[in-house]
């Protein structure tokens, strides 16, 4: 009996060890795993192939390998499902920015246009750029040069010397050039001179004679009309016997230097330009006290800023104040890029100090901003949220803005004006850059209290008149029937 076990057992290892397949060697390279082999074997043997005794075993081991190709399939599928969602909110992304872009290219941003006029010649008749403008009233001065001689090149000077500008090489320091307001003054001083020079002492020939070559003489001689001025007071420009020193030559030996003179008196005679008055035309006081007086009473005619005003109401999604970039390059007195870099560095400086800045820092602070921007474009905010849009010089102050505001309403109300929070306003005042600012000191500058080159202020009526404004416009009827939305 104990044989007949023993070999029923030998037989059923021999057969447990045949599905295994053939025998390797341990160190064969070839050798497969047993667990692969055998699921090979199960995927490729059917339940009609096999032994009663095995067909548990092949059950189990295929409900485990449907169960893994499942879960397979499931990760495949939610693998999928993944990507799907990703490109769907891509797409929803993208299209989103296309209707933002799409908003926006149908409510642009009013980009103010900067313009000029001059209503003492021609009211309102003409309104354009600065040069449209300035050649209109040379166009004016030279027809009316054949009427009024003297009247209109006295005016062409004096437009001449309000175009002064900053010598553009010089060697002098930066910090030691004059102003412009000064190279004003000297000029309009020097001419002055001129004339009283002549019409107090007509005999003297030093008075008489005007050197070309004089850099005081250059200096005026640069002005727009004055060579048409010293024609009109009678002087003529003339070539005149001069005398300068002669150019010296030196001999350079290997011990000495010795001077050799052209002749002996060292001077050199030549012809230069002079303008020269005769004496009997110096003597005609009448005439020259009469350009005298019409050079120091005129006022000169220059093109005036256009305030440009504008009513707009903001609707929906926009942006009340035009940011800088969208500003014409008039407005810079630096490039943009200069500007730009500029107040990324003084935004640093501010964030770094937390708004500790001596009153020094302010200053030059203050001082910067002012020589940075030449306009400045305001916009109003009114309490039934309309925008009131006008255009002034950034040195313009704040009682001009004031009064431009008293100027479009209908009634002469009391208002009061708050600067938004800002880095600006709170380096000026030392207050929180969270809290609206009053603004108060009308003595003060655009520039000066940060609301160039644009900005967004908020006008707030009192009680009483708000309540009686209510349900009516405050603002003139021509500008309530020109309202634009943004």
């Amino acid at each position: 009996m104990d044989k007949l076990v023993k070999f029923f057992k030998e037989k059923n290892v021999d057969r447990k060890f045949s599905k295994l397949g053939e025998g390797h060697r341990l160190g064969d390279a070839s050798v497969q795993h047993p667990a692969s082999a055998a699921n090979s074997k199960h995927q490729s043997t059917s339940f009609g192939n096999t032994p009663p005794s095995s067909r548990p075993v092949e059950a189990t081991l295929s409900r485990i390998t449907i169960t893994e190709s499942r879960d397979t399939s499931n990760q495949t599928v939610s693998s999928t499902q993944n990507e799907r969602n990703l490109h769907h909110k891509s797409v929803e992304a993208e299209n989103e920015t296309q209707a933002l872009r799409e908003i926006h290219a149908e409510k642009p941003i009013f980009t103010p246009k900067l313009l000029f006029w001059c209503p003492n010649l021609f009211g309102d008749t003409v309104v354009g750029s600065r040069d449209e403008v300035e050649q209109a009233i040379q166009n004016y001065l030279l027809s009316g040069s054949v009427c009024n001689t003297n009247e209109a090149i006295v005016l062409m000077v004096i437009r001449g010397i309000e175009k002064s500008k900053l010598p553009s090489s010089s060697n002098i320091p930066l910090s030691e050039l004059p102003s412009i307001s000064e190279i004003k003054q000297n000029r309009k001083q020097n001419i002055v001179r001129i004339l009283q020079n002549l019409i107090n002492a007509p005999e003297n020939p030093v008075y008489r004679r005007l050197r070309a070559s004089n850099k005081l003489i250059q200096d005026l001689l640069s002005i727009d009309g004055l060579e048409s001025f010293l024609t009109l007071c009678n002087f003529k420009k003339t070539m005149l016997p001069a005398t300068r020193p002669s150019e010296q030559q030196q001999v350079e030996g290997t011990d000495e230097k010795t001077t050799v003179k052209n002749n002996e008196d060292s001077v050199e005679e030549y012809k230069e330009a002079f303008y020269v008055i005769s004496e009997e035309d110096a003597n005609n006081k009448e005439h020259l006290e009469k350009l005298l007086n019409l050079f120091t009473t005129a006022d000169p005619i220059l093109p005036e800023l256009y305030r440009n005003t504008k009513v707009y109401r903001a609707t929906g999604r926009t942006l009340t104040c035009i940011p800088r970039d969208h500003l014409p390059d008039e407005f810079f007195s630096q490039t943009k890029e200069e500007f730009r870099k500029y107040y990324d560095q003084q935004h640093r400086i501010i964030e770094e100090s937390r708004m500790l800045l001596t009153k020094a820092m302010r200053e030059r602070l203050k001082t910067q901003n002012m020589r940075s921007f030449r306009y400045a474009v305001i916009r109003v905010r009114f309490p039934d949220n309309l925008l009131l849009q006008g255009t002034f010089y950034a040195m313009d102050k704040l009682s001009t803005v004031r009064q431009w505001i008293s100027e479009c309403l209908t009634k002469p109300y009391l208002f009061r004006l708050y600067a938004p929070p800002s880095i600006q306003t709170a380096t000026l005042t030392n207050a929180p850059p969270t809290v609206p600012v009053e603004l108060t000191d009308d003595n003060v500058s655009l520039s000066e209290v940060g609301l160039a080159p644009s900005s967004l202020i908020n006008l707030i009526f009192n009680d009483r008149i708000q309540q009686e404004a209510s349900g009516t416009s405050v603002l003139r009827f021509d500008l309530s029937q020109s309202i634009e939305d943004i």
